[in-house]
């Protein structure tokens, strides 16, 4: 009887022991990473995160873990599972180790209290800046933490403490060319997202259950617009939809019922999914470009689109778009805006890619020094449509920003102005130049500096 009880005990323990095959999940017991684990792979000793199971507010992914089956290995921790932490209240912040290659989709997608990500510098497939996870190159966007609201300190300029500002903006950087599936799924305080310009793709339910979200706008670059990329933005009040979009996916916009105007800036209605806009009232403005009425009042779907007016057009005429100048000379850029009277210009703004160039101010340009560089002139409508000008700036070298007037330049000086255009002296002469406080002056479309 003895014998036989020994030889069940060992036969227990073998199998135990040995039980274990590709795709088992065990449980760890360790606080600092309790949690389920799904073996990958018994000849590499590698395994998956599957869920947690901890409290802790600062949680760090392990490396490694043991096993309970009773072996002696341990596992190296390489995957984070699609939808892994469906569930882990409490937790604010998370680290993912160097050791992890793959993270799965839908990941950390209920927890709710997660600010902030960070990734071991020495991961050599993800990153993370400002709590958020990229891949390492930088190209794509993985995970946006569901409690981010971005933060920083500013000093109380009547106490002089540090306070913090909440912000719910969020600026995808310009380095970004793709959103992955699931990025945004979830983040209930972000009001605003900027998209940049060179942004390529958009991922499956991208920014889903955006519960605070109120409008958003996506570049000409986007030409498709995935399944449920906006479901369940209850609060979205209105989206433009570029021109180069030619469809929309299933629940794209599903219940964002709060959705009071449609800006589409293609001609040609895009191809809908059947449930493309579920639970959109259908009194919704839809904004069409001018003669394109006709088109989406036949297109299916958007047929059922009871309020579709057409925007008016405007035109950016007489912009010059190129210049050659000499250091010191001056040119002036005013272009002349035709615009029909149901459109507005909300935003009007100049720029220079290199200030150093050119020096610009109300239209008047003046060449600085050698280069070359390009200004630009972007406006924007009431229809959320973006108007952009460019003139290319060649500068050649010319007499410099430090010319000084000698005593054989022309003389009397009829006017004198500072690089503002206010006329500082009219029939001005040599001394009274000279009289003038240290800064840089304008006589004769020449820029001089008095020292």
């Amino acid at each position: 009887m003895r014998l036989l009880l020994l030889f069940c005990v060992m036969l227990y323990n073998f199998n135990y022991t040995f039980a274990i095959k590709v795709g088992d999940t065990f449980k760890t017991e360790n606080q600092r990473y309790k949690g389920v684990y799904r073996v990958l792979s018994l000849e590499k000793n590698t395994v998956e995160l599957v869920s947690l199971n901890t409290n802790v507010d600062d949680f760090s992914i392990p490396t490694v873990v043991q096993d309970v089956y009773g072996n002696s290995s341990t596992y190296t921790v390489v995957s984070i599972a699609d939808g892994a932490y469906e569930s882990c209240e409490g937790i604010e912040q998370i680290t993912i180790p160097s050791s992890i290659t793959y993270i799965g989709k839908d990941f950390f997608n209920m927890c709710t209290t997660l600010n902030f990500i960070k990734v071991d510098n020495g991961n050599s497939i993800y990153r993370s800046e400002g709590g958020v996870v990229y891949t390492k190159n930088g190209e794509g966007l993985v995970r946006t933490p569901p409690a981010y609201n971005k933060s920083y300190n500013v000093q109380d300029q009547f106490h002089y403490n540090s306070v913090s500002i909440s912000d719910p903006i969020f600026d995808i950087p310009e380095f970004v060319s793709n959103i992955h599936d699931y990025a945004f799924k979830n983040c209930r305080y972000i009001k605003q997202i900027s998209i940049p310009n060179n942004l390529k793709d958009i991922g499956v339910d991208a920014f889903a259950s955006c519960e605070s979200l109120e409008h958003i706008n996506m570049p000409d670059s986007i030409y498709t617009i995935p399944n449920g990329a906006f479901k369940e933005c209850i609060l979205l009040n209105d989206i433009t939809i570029p021109q180069n979009v030619n469809s929309i996916g299933s629940k794209a916009f599903g219940n964002c019922t709060s959705l009071l105007n449609i800006f589409e800036h293609s001609s040609t209605p895009p191809v809908l999914s059947s449930d493309a806009f579920e639970n959109v009232p259908l009194d919704v403005v839809v904004f069409v470009p001018k003669n394109s009425k006709q088109y989406y009042n036949k297109a299916p779907i958007w047929e059922n689109f009871v309020n579709i007016k057409e925007m008016g057009n405007l035109q950016i005429l007489n912009y010059t778009e190129e210049l050659i100048l000499s250091q010191n000379e001056i040119a002036i850029i005013n272009p002349t805006i035709l615009k029909e009277e149901d459109v507005e210009i909300v935003n009007e703004a100049w720029s220079v890619s290199d200030p150093n160039i050119v020096d610009f101010d109300s239209g008047r340009i003046i060449g600085l020094s050698e280069g070359e560089t390009t200004l630009s002139y972007v406006i924007v409508d009431n229809y959320n449509r973006k108007y952009i000008k460019e003139c290319r700036i060649v500068v050649h070298k010319g007499a410099g920003a430090n010319f000084l007037l000698k005593d054989d330049d022309v003389s009397p000086l009829k006017v004198i102005y500072d690089l503002n255009g206010k006329l500082i002296k009219k029939d001005a002469n040599k001394d009274d130049l000279n009289n003038l406080s240290t800064g840089i002056y304008l006589y004769d479309k020449k820029k001089v500096l008095v020292k």
